[in-house]
């Protein structure tokens, strides 16, 4: 397989997705990271935890404290999987693969490469500026199935879908104001 792609204006490498060659396979990775985890999530995390926390130092049952403790732990799965994580998106032995981790939150997703006609682009949630969007694809028989989702930005999400169709064989994308009926 020859690469033929050209980067243009229109379609940047984006600092949170990579493409890469592993062993015999290309690979496209995206960082679930993003610079207001850094400035936001530490902060309400630490709060809401020392809230918690505080409230079971001043129980005097154990089965309350640990209750809380339980409780204060949760708010900091979310922000840890956002730090650590990364999906993993590539087709082996004829079955594309979408794989979350190192810290377990998305079930695997894997689906038959060659019964995917399409990939589709749609915006996932808006809230304030701030725009999330998934890929799904599009197979032979007319359905639609998830293969990733809670891309931030327009960009990240036709980078993965141009990259993933690369890897599919050039099967087309299309946008949400683009989809055939």
């Amino acid at each position: 397989m020859t690469d033929k792609r050209n980067p243009t204006p229109d379609q940047p490498h984006c600092k949170q997705v990579r493409t890469l060659k592993v062993g015999d396979r290309i690979e496209i990775r995206r960082r679930w990271w993003h610079p207001m985890v850094w400035i936001i999530v530490p902060f309400l995390v630490s709060w809401w935890t020392a809230i918690f926390l505080t409230t079971a130092l001043n129980l005097d049952a154990w089965p309350q404290f640990l209750f809380v403790i339980v409780i204060a732990l949760i708010p900091t799965y979310g922000p840890l999987a956002v730090w650590l994580n990364e999906t993993r998106l590539y087709v082996e032995d004829g079955v594309l693969h979408a794989i979350t981790g190192p810290v377990p939150f998305h079930l695997p997703r894997r689906l038959d490469a060659s019964d995917i006609s399409a990939v589709r682009i749609e915006l996932q949630s808006k809230i304030g500026w701030q725009k999330t969007y998934r890929l799904k694809a599009k197979t032979a028989k007319g359905d639609t199935k998830l293969i990733v989702g809670h891309i931030l930005g327009k960009k990240d999400a036709h980078f993965i879908a141009n990259e993933l169709a690369f890897i599919l064989a050039e099967v087309p994308v299309h946008n949400e104001s683009e989809i055939p009926a």
